[in-house]
């Protein structure tokens, strides 16, 4: 598994999943390109199977990996077509502040963006 940290482009959007561990991103992104569609929507990755196959490059990948995948709070970055939208899912743990971060990472400053809490993501 590659860490992707070397592709951020912060003017390229990207779908795809992401972790909080103690205040720093874990994430794995594509741009829309290489998304896959789910419905209407493009979307990367599964946060159970990316969890699996990580091997750890950096010490919050290792903190990530040493608990369930379902312990850190989580969420994704989804691209809806029809409406040309990207919608950042997020648990309610992550803090307003980190929204921003993800919005930089993922590359979503200059996209129309909608945030949504998701109890899913713990």
């Amino acid at each position: 598994m590659k860490h992707l940290s070397a592709q951020i482009n912060p003017d390229n959007p990207k779908v795809g999943i992401y972790w909080v561990v103690r205040n720093e991103l874990v994430f794995e992104m594509v741009p829309l390109e290489e998304a896959e569609p789910y419905g209407d929507a493009l979307q990367h990755g599964g946060h159970y199977e990316w969890h699996g196959e990580l091997v750890p490059a950096t010490k919050s990948e290792w903190l990530l990996k040493r608990q369930p995948y379902e312990y850190w709070p989580r969420g994704r970055v989804v691209y809806f077509m029809l409406r040309d939208v990207y919608r950042i899912y997020i648990s309610p743990r992550i803090s307003q502040g980190m929204i921003a971060e993800i919005v930089y990472l993922f590359g979503l400053r200059e996209q129309i963006y909608e945030v949504e809490y998701d109890d899913h993501y713990n």
